[in-house]
C-alpha cells in the first residue's frame, strides 16, 4: 500500500558567518551557508507567474513551497533559501511573499 508523502522535499536557509577584523586591521565578511531547515513541499509554478503580495507591485515567482509544521518560522522578503528534490539541492532563490495559515506556511519564491 503507498503512503502518499506530503513533504518529500527540504529547506534550506541561509546563514551568515561573523565578520572579523584581522591583526592588520582588515576587516572581513563571514560568508554564507546553507543550513538543512524542515521538511517541505515544492511546487513549481509551470510558468512565470505574477502575483500581488499587498505591496501594489506585480512579482513574478518560480515556485510555491509549502511547510506543513506548525513549528515554522516566518520568512522574510528577498531572504535567500535553496531547497532540495529528489537529492538535488537547487540554485539560489529569493523569498517573494510569505503566508502563515492555520495548519501551513506558504513561501513563493
Amino acid at each position: 500500500m503507498a503512503v502518499l508523502n506530503m513533504s518529500p522535499c527540504y529547506l534550506y536557509v541561509s546563514e551568515t558567518g561573523a565578520s572579523y577584523v584581522d591583526e592588520n586591521g582588515n576587516k572581513h565578511v563571514g560568508g554564507t551557508t546553507y543550513e538543512k531547515y524542515i521538511k517541505c513541499d515544492v511546487v513549481p509554478a509551470g510558468q512565470a507567474n505574477e502575483i500581488d503580495f499587498g505591496d501594489g507591485v506585480l512579482q513574478t515567482y518560480s515556485y510555491t513551497i509549502y511547510v506543513h509544521k506548525k513549528g515554522c518560522r516566518d520568512f522574510a522578503l528577498g531572504e535567500k533559501i535553496k531547497f532540495e528534490k529528489d537529492g538535488n539541492l537547487s540554485g539560489e532563490f529569493l523569498v517573494k511573499g510569505f503566508h502563515r495559515y492555520q495548519h501551513q506556511v506558504k513561501i513563493w519564491i
